[in-house]
């Protein structure tokens, strides 16, 4: 599963089952690019993919209950 958290001008798209995998970020101005930031070396870097990851995740879990987020979510979806 892959959820996709998309914004006014950005996406950020990142495995939820299996947890591990790319998380990539996508600009509407660079339409075919995405920029993979789980890859960042500096350990601030690597919280701070860590805890956008973990803090998404709850928000979808507590607008969702248990159930995951249907298909045109205004906010998020999983896929």
């Amino acid at each position: 599963m892959v959820l996709r958290l998309h914004g006014d001008t950005f996406s950020v798209v990142f495995h939820v089952s299996p947890g591990d995998g790319p998380v990539l970020v996508v600009l509407d101005e660079l339409p075919g690019y995405a920029v993979r930031v789980d890859t960042d070396r500096d350990p601030k870097g690597i919280m701070c993919v860590m805890a956008m990851k973990h803090e998404v995740l709850r928000a979808v879990d507590m607008t969702q209950g248990s159930r995951p987020a249907a298909a045109g979510a205004p906010v998020s979806h999983i896929v």
